[in-house]
Parts: structure tokens; sequence; C-alpha cells
């Protein structure tokens, strides 16, 4: 999660994008609450049902008051429905423009970052390093930091609805509701141990990826030297064998995000039977129960599953993309093996030449420059 959030301070400059993306999320958040208080009204007038919660006793009696209790009422109900409806897909359009635009700004940012870091740094470093491996950093991992931060921030617009959510089915029925969230924490170990492979997984999917591209990289540029050789049969049989490694650890960490949404979907279908069966019996066995109040609650559990679901989902995803932006930051981290030393004078500019005597240059296997004298003047 450090990396994450290092990934995110790059996001933090644009304040106003982010404070706008939070105001729809809780926009959203509402106007995807709202219909089923609106719901609940019209289904107490369908029976005619006296509201009888506080909530709904507002609501009808604000209707009453302006649209009067007949057909004008129902009228009433049904545009002020779609209303919230058309707002809630207005905020769910910036909401998504706004997340999108955020994280296309990161990946231009960090791309940055890194092409700025690599032109800083000095030869030994790219001696050490594979091209390939830099390529996919750059270009690879830079869009998966870009759908990292997206995805996180798709997952931090499912709070605000949930916090709705909850609040209003605690509001019809908090029994009934702590019944319906248990398999919330029942889902949370398996769902951990899930995770924690994908994220393995992802680590070596991405590792054996940079050697398919640097196996790639020399065979291209050195096919001259293959056919000399008659190697290509080798080559390719070498090749061969990197995709298919490759494509056996892409296969088991698809497996671990198979098993994610069924997990997530069975747990949370134990809470709504429980639901179910002791709401059921319960407006059975109650003289003058209501059933629409445990119809609009079941409806509110199911809406409230849903981002719940998706927040769980995205967790799967970030372990998926967040290797990416630990390979970014660890270039991003690396520091020059050649640097300068505290309190080292500044080079002044060049007047007049300069002159090179009886310099002599030894990388430890013989000489390489023995009493050079060399001048170059400015210019």
């Amino acid at each position: 999660m450090k990396n994450l959030w290092r990934a995110m301070k790059l996001v933090l400059p644009q304040r106003k994008m982010l404070a706008l993306y939070m105001l729809t999320a809780i926009g959203l958040a509402l106007c995807g609450a709202a219909p089923f208080v609106l719901v609940k009204s019209f289904l107490d007038k369908l029976v005619d049902v006296p509201p009888r919660d506080k909530l709904s006793v507002f609501v009808d009696g604000v209707l009453v008051e302006n649209f009067g209790s007949g057909r004008g009422y129902i009228y009433a109900l049904c545009a002020i429905t779609f209303v919230v409806w058309a707002l809630k897909a207005l905020f769910d359009f910036l909401n998504s423009y706004i997340s999108s635009w955020l994280a296309q700004h990161l990946r231009m940012e960090a791309m940055q970052s890194v092409m700025r870091k690599l032109l800083s740094l000095d030869q030994p470093y790219f001696d050490r390093q594979k091209t390939g491996d830099l390529v996919s950093r750059m270009v690879s991992d830079g869009d998966n930091l870009r759908k990292t931060v997206k995805i996180f921030l798709d997952f931090m617009r499912q709070p605000p609805q949930v916090a709705a959510l909850a609040a209003y089915g605690l509001y019809l029925d908090w029994r009934l509701f702590c019944l319906g969230a248990i398999g919330v924490p029942l889902v949370f170990l398996p769902l951990s141990l899930v995770i924690r492979n994908i994220t393995r997984q992802t680590r070596k999917y991405q590792e054996k990826t940079a050697d398919l591209a640097q196996a790639m990289l020399q065979n291209l540029s050195g096919i001259r030297i293959i056919h000399a050789y008659d190697a290509a049969a080798k080559e390719s049989e070498n090749f061969g064998q990197l995709a298919h490694s490759l494509f056996r650890t892409g296969l088991r960490r698809n497996l671990n995000r198979a098993l994610q949404h069924p997990m997530t979907e069975l747990m949370m279908g134990l809470g709504m039977v429980v639901v179910m069966l002791v709401g059921g019996l319960a407006v059975r066995r109650t003289p003058g129960a209501n059933p629409t109040d445990f119809i609009v609650f079941v409806g509110a559990l199911s809406a409230l599953y849903m981002p719940l679901r998706a927040m769980m989902g995205t967790l799967g995803e970030l372990a998926e993309f967040l290797p990416s932006a630990e390979r970014t930051f660890e270039v991003l981290d690396v520091k020059p093996t050649i640097s300068e030393r505290p309190g080292a004078l500044p080079c002044p500019v060049l007047a007049k030449e300069i002159v090179f005597e009886n310099v002599s240059f030894d990388y430890g296997r013989g000489p390489v420059l023995k009493n050079l004298n060399l001048s170059i003047a400015v210019g």
C-alpha cells in the first residue's frame, strides 16, 4: 500500500479535480439510496397503508401537501423518482470521467518522471539492466500504474454508496441488517489469501514478460548471427519455452482471480438467505405486519451488496496491477553509482580550453590510456 500512496501523491496536486470526484461520489451515493425511500412511499400508497417511520411520514407529508393524495401524488412520486435516476446517471458519468482524467494524468507524470530518472543515471546502471525490462517498465508498467490508480479511484467511490444504503438499512431494521451482513466478515480470510496469491503470481508474470521481451529483442537484433549458425530452430524452441512459462504463470494468476467472485457471491448469498428466512417468518407471524417494509429492505440490502461486491473485486484488481507501481518506483528510487561529493565545488563555465597532461587510466584489466596529452579549445 506504500507504493499505492506514492502513486496517489502524484495526483494530489490536482486538488480541484479530486474534490469534484468526491462530490460526485457523494451525489451518486445519495441518488442511489433515495429511490428506495420513494419506492417505499409508492408501495405504501398502493396498498393504502399509512407510513409509520419518520422518513416515510415526512415524504408523504410533503407530497400530500403539494400534490394531494390522488393521482397527482402518484404522478409526482414517479416524476421525482425519474429525476433522481437522471441525477444518478449524471453523477455516474462525471465520476467516471474525472477518475479517467486523473488516472491518465498520473500516467503522463509517471512516464515523464521515469524518463527523467533514466536519463540522469550513469552507464553502469544500464550495463546491469535488460533493455526489454526497461522498455516494459516504461510502457507496460506505466499503463498498469494508470490502471492501478483508476481502480483505486473506482474503489473510493463505493464507500459513500455503502454508507448511504447501510444507513437506510439500519434505519429500517437494524437486526435484519446485521443478519444480512453476516457473510461479509466470513469472506475476508479466504479473500485475503486469494489476493496474496494474485500479487505473487503477478510479480512473476511481469518478470517473465520482461524476459520474453528481452529474448525477442536479442533474436531480432542478432538475426544475422542466428542465420549464420543455423540456430533458428533452437532459438524458436527457447522462445517457445519462455512463452509457455509465461502462459502457466498467467493461468495460475487467473485461477485465483476466477475464485474471487464466486466466493464473494456465496457469502453474500448466505446473508440474503438468512434475511429472507428470518424476515419472512417474522412477517408471517406478526398480525397486521406491512410486507412493503420487508420488500423495500430486501431491495436496499440487494443494492448494498453491489458496491460491496465491487469493493472486494477491486481488491483483486489492485493486487494484480499494484506490482507494476512497485516496479515503476523501483526505477525512481535508483541512486546513481556516480554522484557529486557533498560540498563539491561547482564546475565553472569553460573560458579557454580543457587540457589533459600525462593521463593514464586502468579498468583493472590493464591500462586503457597511458600518458595521454590532449588539448580541447572552446567551441
